[in-house]
């Protein structure tokens, strides 16, 4: 996405143009992260590892947005996330998808802020034109404030389902440099595990409502803590499936540009792509290039234990996997409001 102004100069090219006198090099910046340069607002208390009160990740599209400003903020190389955003959720929805564990999405960040007062202190001065910062030489102290972010979330923050829950930390989702465990609370009552990377933990909860998971990491600046939630909810009525089998079919087309008829298999002007799963590819491409196309059939049968007049449901379209069986089942809650007399088991 690019913002214009009234004279059609993108936000882009105004930050470019206002830091391109800086040295933004590792000596300056050591973490390779400025926030400023990203544009985007991240106040200096909001996930600092101290205060978790107002800081609680509540849906994982904050976590993304977060990632997305520090990926914004790179200067140098010093900066170590090498994954974009858009990558960090395909790679987590895919491993939710595969396993049916919830991946566990941690950032430990240090990152450098222009100081407040660097001007009115003389660290900086602006070029005769306004727009551009120019370092000062011999400037006797830094213009920038360290600052630290600490940040967790489960990919899934509203999860139904029966028994336990798994969630799992991968290596892949561990932004955590020089952290080797971290000590979590998942809110069940029985205090904190500590994951370390590639781990994972069951948990089960007694009852349903809002969860409050809160996470710990150990520093060189001292212990921080981060906080995030969830939303369990236990669907009204379960049934455990008599049979189940899958139907596999070959797919018609594999990407969007066998559907157009396009061989090309390089980008084209046009922008589209016959490999999904490149990175050049849609994120839906992307996301589902893996898929085989096909069926998953479960059947429940009836009280007396006899399949016969059937009620058959069919859930189709769903790129995004997120009605399973038991989400599926639960629906025949409005049936039961809207008859009386219907059940199911």
């Amino acid at each position: 996405m690019q913002l214009k102004d009234t004279n059609l100069i993108t936000s882009q090219r105004w930050r470019d143009t206002c830091f391109s006198l800086l040295d933004k090099s590792a000596t300056q910046i050591p973490s390779g992260y400025l926030i400023d340069y990203s544009l985007a607002p991240l106040n200096d208390s909001s996930f600092n590892g101290a205060n978790i009160k107002n800081d609680t990740i509540t849906e994982s599209g904050q976590f993304f947005a977060l990632h997305n400003i520090f990926a914004a903020s790179k200067v140098n190389n010093s900066g170590l996330l090498s994954n974009s955003t858009d990558t960090l959720f395909i790679d987590a929805y895919r491993y939710k998808r595969n396993t049916g564990s919830i991946p566990l999405l941690f950032l430990y960040q240090p990152y450098q802020k222009i100081r407040s007062s660097a001007l009115s202190q003389g660290l900086f001065t602006i070029t005769t034109d306004s727009i551009r910062l120019k370092d000062v030489a011999g400037r006797s102290t830094t213009p920038y404030d360290n600052r630290t972010c600490f940040a967790f979330s489960p990919l899934n923050n509203i999860i139904t389902q029966f028994n336990t829950i798994t969630f799992a930390l991968q290596q892949e989702f561990w932004l955590m440099n020089n952290i080797t465990s971290v000590s979590i609370d998942f809110g069940d009552g029985y205090g904190a595990r500590v994951l370390s990377k590639n781990g994972t933990v069951t948990i089960y909860y007694n009852t349903e409502g809002t969860k409050y998971l809160i996470a710990s990491i150990s520093t060189p600046t001292g212990t921080l803590t981060a906080k995030s939630s969830i939303q369990y909810k236990r669907p009204a009525n379960y049934l455990q499936p008599d049979t189940t089998w899958n139907i596999s079919v070959a797919p018609v087309y594999t990407c969007i540009n066998q559907y157009l008829g396009i061989t090309n298999k390089t980008m084209g002007t046009n922008g589209i792509i016959s490999d999904p799963c490149s990175t050049a590819g849609s994120l839906f491409e992307q996301i589902n290039c893996d898929i085989n196309p096909g069926a998953r059939v479960t059947v429940v049968n009836g009280c007396d234990r006899v399949f016969d007049k059937p009620i058959i449901i069919v859930e189709g379209f769903d790129p995004t996997d997120a009605i399973d069986y038991t989400t599926l089942n639960s629906n025949f809650d409005n049936y039961y409001s809207f008859n009386p007399n219907f059940a199911v088991g």
